[in-house]
């Protein structure tokens, strides 16, 4: 979330763990989206697609790093140095697993 924070893609947000909002013993994650207009009717975020998963990791060499809508969106990327973007991630010469696109 700090990613899409830091990127523009949402305005804030933040973990509740009092007992009004835990569900078992994970907390709630509380998250303000940002709009294009002032109507709110346009969304930062368009779409959001998983890419790995639990049974089927995705994995790509710096080489191979993809540009999700020629440059306008966000991969992320979860590499030695941490969780990147894909503009992070090519700064700093790494690859490694593509956790999901954002647009």
């Amino acid at each position: 979330l700090e990613l899409l924070k830091q990127e523009g893609y949402i305005q804030s947000y933040e973990i509740l763990e009092d007992e009004a909002h835990k569900r078992g013993n994970q907390p709630t994650i509380r998250v303000n989206l940002k709009y294009l207009d002032n109507r709110k009717t346009r969304s930062a975020i368009e779409h959001i697609e998983k890419v790995s998963t639990p049974g089927r990791r995705i994995y790509t060499p710096l080489e191979k790093m993809p540009h999700v809508r020629r440059g306008l969106g966000l991969a992320i990327v979860s590499c030695d140095a941490g969780i990147l973007s894909d503009a992070q991630a090519r700064k700093l010469k790494k690859g490694g697993e593509i956790i999901g696109y954002v647009y």
